[in-house]
């Protein structure tokens, strides 16, 4: 079996430090009777090596929804850049379409 040269090994690690594509998707209502009614958002990033992340962020559909037009910006940016900075804790791990690293392990559900 013939070893991977390091040009494609250093390659494929550069291409896990770099992200190709962001989208913010539109809110849809949360559907949990247990919580707060809240409108949740998905943002998503795909990196280099063609790996897809989502990360789903929530404002709570009460207070949204008492604020002005003009007031509802300034939380909504906050909440989009901290869903970013949550999909950034991605970027350069060894993460996989099929696998996950050891830092971003989700416990199983028995």
């Amino acid at each position: 079996m013939k070893k991977p040269s390091r040009v494609l090994e250093f390659a494929a690690k550069q291409n896990s430090k770099a992200w190709e594509n962001f989208r913010i998707m539109p809110a849809r209502p949360s559907v949990n009777p247990n919580e707060p009614p809240m409108y949740l958002i998905d943002v998503a990033g795909k990196r280099m090596d063609g790996v897809v992340f989502t990360i789903t962020v929530a404002i709570r559909k009460d207070r949204h929804d008492l604020m002005l037009a003009s007031q509802v910006i300034d939380p909504l940016i906050g909440v989009m850049n901290e869903g970013i900075r949550q999909l950034m804790e991605f970027t350069g791990c060894a993460c996989t379409a099929d696998s996950e690293c050891v830092k971003h392990q989700r416990p199983l559900v028995n």
